[in-house]
């Protein structure tokens, strides 16, 4: 399973939100969605995924005396969601357009496990520190991180704790 873990953790941004996707879509046996405002769609209902890895902060600044530290540093940063509260971690979860889905489910990759969320979209509001400011000049978009102080304000939307066994087998499903 280190191997599956690791290739989720090295996808780049779009790839890596595709894999989610896929895999919520699966859990749901839901459908691709045929309008580009949400990503999946569960009957009449519109769905949203919204996904992250969970990494310690970097502590080491790339500067020309550090360069190597820092790049060695990186294989370093992973966090297992028991005790995640214990190191500091900050996940965006960013252009989230509230008004163009019903349900937005989010999660996060930590080591050992994917926490994954769910939310009715008139619920992102300031209880889980949702911003509607992103960019200057958005409108209609917002924000909100998880880190490691504010994660249990999220606990009431937890909707799946999966293993990596548990995702692979998920991802097999036709």
């Amino acid at each position: 399973m280190s191997e599956l873990r690791e290739g989720i953790f090295r996808l780049q941004t779009r790839r890596f939100g595709n894999v989610a996707e896929i895999l919520v879509k699966k859990l749901l046996k839901a459908l691709d969605s045929t309008d580009n405002s949400y990503d999946i769609k569960d009957g009449d209902v519109k769905i949203e995924c919204k996904f992250s890895r969970a990494l310690s902060e970097s502590k080491i600044k790339v500067t020309d005396t550090t360069v190597l530290q820092a790049i060695y540093h990186e294989s370093n940063r992973d966090i297992a969601y028991e005790g995640c509260e214990n190191f500091k971690w900050d996940c965006n979860f960013q252009q989230i357009k509230k008004d163009l889905f019903d349900v937005l489910f989010y999660g996060i990759f930590f080591s050992d496990y994917l926490v994954i969320y769910k939310i009715p979209s008139g619920e992102i509001d300031e209880n889980i520190k949702y911003c509607n400011k992103q960019h200057r000049g958005n409108t209609g978009e917002g924000q909100f991180h998880i880190t490691n102080s504010n994660i249990e304000l999220h606990s009431k939307y937890l909707y799946s704790l999966l293993s990596y066994e548990d995702i692979e087998k998920c991802l097999k499903l036709h």
